[in-house]
Formats: structure tokens, C-alpha cells, sequence
């Protein structure tokens, strides 16, 4: 019966994405890995701002791994909102929340941000 039960739950990927979990944040604990920003955490990325088009427009960072990042307080910034300009911003991840832009972006703050050398 209990296999039975497993192979409905792996089936619905209700035992994958735990385990997966486990495995990746065992890897971090042990210097495996990269580990991934929680919310609260402070940190650096060379990015590129990026002009999005969509539900009225917004700005958003894109760093050199391909991570999306969309910063609440980019208003602030009215130097650095130009489009492919690149950057190294100290963000603040935020929790996971809704917006207008749906670009599926993780939320930050950005500390501070300072324009970067022409790759």
C-alpha cells in the first residue's frame, strides 16, 4: 500500500521537490554550492538594467548568470534607469509578493548601485 501511495506522490511531485529541497540546501551547508539569497539578505551582483515594455513599463536587473531581480524602489534611481546600462547594486531580497509586472522577477531593494565598467 505504501508503495502504491509513493508512486502517486512522486507522480504528483509532492516527494521531488521536498527531497530536492533537502539535497540542495545540504550542498549549501556544506560549502557545496551557491548559496541562494533568503529575504532580509544583503548582496552584490553586476547587472544590466533592462527596459521592460509591459503592463505600463518598468525597469529590472538582469545579472551575468541570467537571474532576473526586480527592484520595488527603482524610482529612486532616475540616474540608472537607462536601458542595457550595467551596474553593481547591493540588493536586499524582499519576500515573494505580487505586482503589475509579471515577468516573474525576485523582489529586492536596492541598497546601493553604482555604474560599472562596459563589458
Amino acid at each position: 500500500m505504501w508503495q502504491t501511495i509513493r508512486r502517486i506522490m512522486i507522480a504528483l511531485g509532492l516527494l521531488v521537490m521536498p527531497i530536492a529541497t533537502l539535497q540542495s540546501s545540504a550542498g549549501v551547508a556544506a560549502g557545496g554550492g551557491v548559496s541562494t539569497p533568503e529575504p532580509g539578505d544583503v548582496f552584490t551582483i553586476l547587472a544590466e538594467v533592462r527596459y521592460v515594455s509591459l503592463e505600463g513599463g518598468y525597469y529590472r536587473l538582469v545579472d551575468e548568470a541570467g537571474e532576473t531581480y526586480l527592484p520595488t524602489n527603482f524610482k529612486q534611481w532616475p540616474n540608472f534607469q537607462q536601458d542595457a546600462l550595467r551596474v553593481s547594486v547591493e540588493l536586499r531580497k524582499l519576500k515573494a509578493g505580487y505586482s503589475f509586472q509579471m515577468g516573474g522577477e525576485t523582489r529586492v531593494e536596492i541598497v546601493s548601485m553604482v555604474a560599472a565598467p562596459a563589458a
